[in-house]
């Protein structure tokens, strides 16, 4: 049997491939551009435009990323941390997403075992990360989540430069900037890592 990981949040590395462990990641980050894109779990209702990612081109994502979850052995999910003296804020003049707060919350309900990496950038690869994959047996990851053209670029090229099989699950990812953004980012990521790392 495969070990499967799904990972959550900007990015969402997720789906298992024949003879390798695979985990899936969904990733959160932080803004780009004229919009943010994050995932945050929802405990209670609330109207989309509260979360700080979650759009109109963005506000599909949630649901499509609780049903991927259950197909993998493993998932992890990222959330957005801004620090008080981030280039978000200092540079980008957005200072959403400060720990502690609503913002910061999983726009999805994640299953029992999930595990929650907080970031403070745009990729949630990192040695926590990284470690943690390696403890689990896990070579190939299924990325998704918002933005295609921040965070889940960010932590695909980042899991291929740790020497991690990234696969972009195209259909379980968005950007708030919009459908071209996400196309846009889903070239780029093609080039960069290969045609084929783009599901």
């Amino acid at each position: 049997m495969m070990n499967r990981v799904p990972f959550f949040g900007s990015a969402l590395i997720a789906l298992a491939l024949a003879f390798a462990a695979v985990a899936l990641l969904v990733a959160c980050g932080g803004p780009t551009g004229s919009g943010p894109g994050r995932l945050i779990p929802v405990k209670k209702a609330r109207p989309y435009g509260e979360y700080p990612f979650i759009e109109r081109s963005t506000v599909h994502i949630p649901a499509l990323v609780e049903i991927a979850q259950y197909r993998y052995d493993r998932v992890v999910a990222t959330r957005f941390i801004n620090p008080p003296h981030s280039p978000f804020r200092s540079l980008l003049r957005w200072d959403r997403c400060s720990s502690g707060t609503p913002d910061v919350e999983l726009a999805f309900r994640p299953r029992v075992g999930t595990v929650v990496i907080d970031k403070t950038g745009y990729s949630c690869v990192d040695r926590r990360l990284l470690d943690l994959l390696h403890t689990w047996n896990v070579e190939r990851v299924d990325v998704c989540g918002i933005d295609t053209d921040a965070c889940v670029m960010a932590s695909a090229l980042d899991l291929f430069q740790a020497g991690i099989v990234p696969r972009v699950r195209a259909a379980v990812c968005a950007s708030s900037g919009g459908p071209e953004y996400h196309a846009l980012g889903l070239t780029i990521i093609a080039r960069a890592i290969g045609s084929e790392q783009v599901a």
